[in-house]
């Protein structure tokens, strides 16, 4: 039952997200096109500090949530409800406050783009945070058909939205749009929060019994976040602003195409919470998360081998520009492996069965200590966005390796059955690796310098490379463990 609703579910997620990443990835090239790097940056300042704005909360959502998978894995509608309104009450009080210090950022702003920026990002802030909480909630009640429904609309308006309105409103689209299409979203949720019995509810007693356990996971996201968005920080900080703009643009779209795996994580995170609950461990369920690490770790380097060969061709045909960020693009497209095969072992950690989020959150607090360290020292040493890019990756390689030693003992029965998903996962890696060195090799290589015509047929070249490399891999593997995959019908 669980194998057949997750992919079912995520299925229809892949499908729509996969079809709006397309589309908001043409809709990238169109504005940065439009507002060019100088501008980007400067309303790119404000977008990064929104973001840090939806990371400072306390968790009584987090607490919550996890609180009512647990409940309703248990049928206890009635301790499901309490958990879930009271958490969903404390987190939209506390987010109030962000979003006063948002609109205040924009009273010491000397840039009239960031002042009028700022005081656009409040409403921003606020949908991103109503719909946040609400899809987590849809998603916990299994109620598919209304967050599938808030998935279609966000990728089909979003990106219209971004195209029509930057030639009216310039930079300022960049957080009009999603401050519409949020707060549309946020709007259609709560009219159908009825459903699963979202009311207003204070208790004193639960909202610091929630805050306690949810602490520690919120705590955890702002790290993670804090450690994802080291590079732009460290870029805005300490480089021009249209150097800022370039990494910028790099990053936002890498972003998009993690949004697509964050959701299926999203679809995971209940369902893998509840059976982790009735089997009491997970030493019972090591092949499906084995299978699911697997699945993930082929389409991820498919997704990062396949950026990394085609990117070249629309920015330098569309934004020239920005040509400066092909390389950025290629070293962060490592980012959607690294951080997509971690998913299983991270949801493991912090799950109730398990309850080692205060580990999990150690480790990346020490991954983020170290990111601005180096990124610091790179820097001072007049190295440039390159290289804040490369530590990115491979202090990320080295929190997946932590994090995997962390769960294994709390995941796996027997050294045999690890060897089972580290070895392939390891070969899957190291063709991500070397099918990247292939690419970046001078005969293989998109450069400007040549006509336009060479630059769209070495990138079909290299296009059919990639494929041509993960086809029979994805064969082999499907043969192999697609047992562990397929739903039981």
């Amino acid at each position: 039952e669980f194998r057949r609703v997750l992919f079912r579910s995520s299925s229809r997620v892949t499908l729509i997200n996969g079809v709006g990443s397309c589309l908001n990835f043409l809709a990238a090239l169109i504005v940065a096109n439009h507002l060019g790097p100088e501008l980007y940056g400067r309303i790119g300042f404000v977008l990064l500090s929104v973001t840090y704005a939806g990371l400072i909360r306390p968790g009584f959502f987090e607490g919550g949530q996890r609180q009512l998978i647990d409940q309703l894995g248990k049928a206890n509608l009635e301790g499901s409800r309490r958990v879930q309104n009271v958490g969903v009450t404390g987190e939209f009080i506390w987010s109030l406050l962000p979003a006063v210090m948002l609109a205040s950022a924009s009273v010491g702003s000397s840039d009239h783009i960031r002042h009028l920026g700022f005081l656009l990002a409040p409403l921003m802030y606020l949908g991103l945070t109503t719909t946040r909480i609400m899809g987590g909630l849809f998603l916990a009640h299994r109620d598919f058909r209304v967050y599938l429904t808030a998935c279609l609309c966000r990728a089909v308006t979003q990106p219209s939205l971004l195209i029509v309105l930057v030639y009216f409103v310039g930079p300022y689209t960049l957080i009009a749009t999603p401050a519409i299409v949020e707060c549309g979203i946020a709007m259609f949720y709560l009219s159908r929060s009825a459903r699963i019995g979202v009311a207003w509810r204070m208790e004193k007693a639960t909202a610091f019994h929630l805050l306690r356990i949810g602490f520690p996971l919120s705590l955890a996201a702002i790290v993670y976040w804090a450690y994802h968005l080291a590079g732009p920080t460290c870029v805005a900080e300490w480089l021009p602003v249209a150097t800022f703009g370039s990494y910028m643009f790099a990053s936002k779209v890498i972003d998009l195409i993690l949004r697509f795996f964050a959701d299926f994580a999203g679809i995971l995170m209940p369902g893998l919470w509840r059976e982790l609950g009735s089997a009491g461990g997970a030493h019972a369920m090591w092949q499906e998360i084995s299978g699911i690490s697997l699945f993930l770790g082929v389409l991820s380097c498919f997704i990062c081998n396949l950026i990394q060969a085609g990117i070249a061709l629309p920015v330098l045909l569309l934004l020239p520009r920005f040509s400066s960020s092909v390389p950025i693009f290629e070293i962060l497209a490592f980012n959607i492996v690294l951080l997509t095969v971690t998913t299983a072992p991270c949801l493991l950690l912090d799950s109730a069965v398990i309850n080692r989020q205060w580990l999990h959150l150690g480790i990346w607090t020490v991954g983020l200590i170290l990111n601005y360290i180096i990124n610091y020292a790179a820097l001072r040493s007049g190295y440039g966005t390159s290289a804040i890019a490369w530590n990115d990756i491979w202090l990320q390689v080295v929190v997946a390796l932590v994090i995997y030693a962390a769960a294994h003992r709390y995941l796996f029965p027997d050294r045999a059955s690890a060897q089972q998903l580290y070895f392939p996962l390891l070969g899957l890696l190291l063709i991500c690796g070397c099918t990247f060195l292939i690419l970046d090799r001078p005969f293989f290589s998109v450069g400007a310098q040549v006509s336009h015509g060479e630059q769209v047929l070495m990138s079909v070249c290299r296009a059919a490379f990639v494929l041509a490399v993960w086809t029979p891999v994805a064969l082999f593997l499907n043969r192999r463990y697609g047992q562990v995959l397929r739903p039981n019908v």
